[in-house]
């Protein structure tokens, strides 16, 4: 068995806009690129085969950036009415709480919440088979998809926290079965696994543009992601846009 790591970011405006409900909105090259929280929850997936929830061990490598595992009561306490909007099953929680400067000066502060879920509307199993194979060698792709959420806060005019932008990242597991055929009437395969990833706008932080006046929308979220391993193009998955 092989195993390949592609953690890709898509980098073109074609392909970064193709995911977002509303095209006519532009954002810049770092709204896609800029995410070192996200980048570190997808290192740890791309090294632990297997998600188990809750995860504390992904709090340790997260505790550089100030992330904690929190549990459901945690999420209550500290956001209130807005965390049943949050909650799911077999979720992992990882919150943040940074601090940002509004118009006049003053601090502000703005939790982050990142859900892992192994749900059944987060875990996006898909299988492709490309065209134009030669007869003598053929590919089968099993991939399974999981959509990864931001919840970005400020604070509310009447007390607690209102959600201001919701984004994500399709982290994708793939295996890539080649068949070939060895001698007339022998059929053999290789397996070779990938990662792969794609991000939506501002994954991790949605505060400071919307702060300095960027129209950012409240929705972020990826509509699909495009699976491309070596150059190619393997196929879209459709993402849930579910809470």
């Amino acid at each position: 068995m092989k195993k390949a790591a592609l953690i890709a970011a898509a980098l073109s405006a074609a392909l970064l806009l193709c995911g977002c409900a509303e095209a006519e909105i532009s954002y810049p090259l770092s709204a896609y690129t800029h995410h070192p929280v996200g980048d570190a929850i997808a290192q740890y997936l791309s090294e632990h085969d297997a998600l188990i929830f809750p995860d504390e061990g992904m709090e340790d490598a997260l505790s550089q950036f100030g992330v904690e595992v929190v549990s459901e009561e945690t999420l209550r306490e500290r956001l209130g009415d807005e965390a049943e909007a949050v909650l799911g099953e077999h979720c992992t929680y990882l919150y943040a709480e940074r601090e940002f400067t509004d118009e006049d000066g003053l601090p502000l502060l703005s939790p982050a919440v990142y859900v892992i879920s192994a749900d059944e509307d987060r875990r996006l199993p898909a299988s492709f088979s490309p065209e134009h194979q030669d007869g003598t060698r053929w590919d089968e792709y099993h991939v399974i998809v999981y959509d990864i959420l931001s919840w970005q806060y400020l604070p509310a005019d009447n007390g607690g926290y209102d959600c201001v932008a919701l984004s994500d990242f399709a982290f994708a597991r793939i295996s890539c079965t080649e068949f070939f055929i060895s001698s007339p009437g022998h059929i053999d395969s290789t397996l070779t696994e990938y990662t792969y990833t794609q991000f939506a706008p501002y994954f991790d932080d949605a505060i400071s543009p919307r702060l300095q006046g960027v129209n950012v929308r409240q929705d972020l979220r990826l509509e699909d992601v495009t699976i491309i391993i070596s150059g190619v193009e393997i196929g879209t998955v459709s993402l849930s846009r579910g809470n």
